[in-house]
């Protein structure tokens, strides 16, 4: 598996709990990229990163956070292992003190996962909430010692937007 350099940015931004796609630059990493946390925060350094076939093409995959200074955000980007692919921004979110000092990454490999609603976490289960099965990698997005999510790309849609499915509350 190769890890050759991005060409351009999707962004795909998390607004109230709704995803939607949008066009929009961001600084080519590693500028922007978070090789550290602040000195005091507990996770260190560990969990910044995921790697893994995000897309199903054999080729190495890369999760990571990056800062937009200016915006005053931190995204979760994907920086893909094929050369005919773009990078595309996951999740934005807000940076606030304690958003990248508890927050992480990991790689979630092919299996059957369940939803937070099927062990007991908020209201019933709409369809499709309770198990997933997935067949290729995807990233876990977790807060420590709290919530977590799976973000993936559907089978149907590997070249499309990432989709969540809630781990825990």
């Amino acid at each position: 598996m190769t890890l050759p350099k991005p060409a351009a940015i999707m962004v795909l931004a998390m607004a109230a709990g709704v995803t939607m796609g949008v066009d929009a630059p961001i600084p080519t990493p590693p500028h922007n990229r978070l090789e550290q946390r602040p000195a005091d925060a507990y996770l260190g350094d560990k969990w910044l990163t995921a790697n893994g076939d995000f897309d199903a093409d054999d080729y190495l995959d890369e999760a990571f956070f990056a800062s937009d200074e200016d915006a005053g955000t931190i995204s979760l980007v994907v920086s893909f292992g094929s050369p005919t692919k773009h990078d595309r921004i996951v999740l934005t979110f807000e940076e606030t003190e304690h958003a990248i000092r508890n927050s992480g990454l990991k790689v979630a490999r092919a299996g059957h996962y369940t939803g937070a609603c099927a062990k007991g976490y908020g209201g019933p289960c709409e369809e499709g909430e309770d198990a997933l099965v997935l067949p290729h990698d995807g990233i876990f997005y977790f807060w420590y010692e709290s919530s977590s999510r799976l973000y993936y790309l559907p089978e149907d849609a590997l070249d499309g937007d990432f989709k969540v499915f809630h781990l825990s509350d």
